[in-house]
């Protein structure tokens, strides 16, 4: 896996999908609440973890034109519903972000 770290405070990946083994990967046994938006766009796959309380000041930002977005929201406590703290984060994103709940080794998209 090709890692960088870019200006936006963002790791640029390649050579990784968005999907639910990619939550897992990130928060598998993190047992915090925790979030992190994903860009895949034209370089590569953007990856920033981020405190859910304080996700304005992280996804207030440019979104890249037609790229893909996701949002991963850990729930350390098993509950595989979003919570209104999700659903306002979700809010902040662009149009057609897909939203992970990931719990340990378990990784749900939220068909909302």
């Amino acid at each position: 896996m090709n890692v960088m770290n870019t200006k936006e405070n963002c790791f640029l990946l390649r050579d990784i999908q968005i999907d639910e083994v990619l939550g897992v990967r990130l928060f598998g046994k993190v047992y915090q609440e925790v979030s992190a938006f994903v860009e895949l766009g034209r370089n590569g796959l953007k990856l920033r973890l981020f405190d859910s309380c304080f996700a304005p000041e992280v996804l207030e930002r440019e979104w890249e034109a037609g790229a893909r977005f996701a949002l991963y929201t850990n729930h350390p406590e098993g509950d595989m519903r979003p919570r209104e703290q999700d659903l306002r984060n979700l809010a902040l994103m662009p149009e057609r972000t897909e939203m992970y709940i990931v719990y340990e080794d378990e990784c749900v998209r939220w068909e909302g």
